[in-house]
């Protein structure tokens, strides 16, 4: 009796990267620079360590690319970030 050879399918990507590429990649989220008092996109963390860092309730850091500074963000930021993560989308 001889073997049949049944191909594999072929994929664009491999099936495990997917479900972790959206925590790698940068997670959005606006904090306000407190010495300018504009609104600034922060694109420092990705999604997998903004959760860890609440999780851990580490301080997590924004800065202003204008005023050259840097501030640990406020807990209503936290909040809305925590939200926005379980939702899925962006801050």
């Amino acid at each position: 009796m001889t073997a049949q050879v049944v191909p594999f399918a072929v994929l664009t990507a491999p099936a495990w990267a997917r479900p972790d590429e959206v925590l790698l990649q940068s997670a959005r989220f606006v904090s306000t620079c407190p010495s300018c008092r504009d609104h600034r996109w922060q694109l420092r963390y990705s999604a997998r360590a903004l959760i860890r860092m609440l999780h851990r309730e580490q301080p997590i850091e924004a800065s202003c690319g204008v005023c050259d500074s840097s501030w640990p963000i406020s807990e209503a930021e936290r909040t809305r970030i925590a939200d926005d993560l379980v939702r899925g989308t962006p801050a």
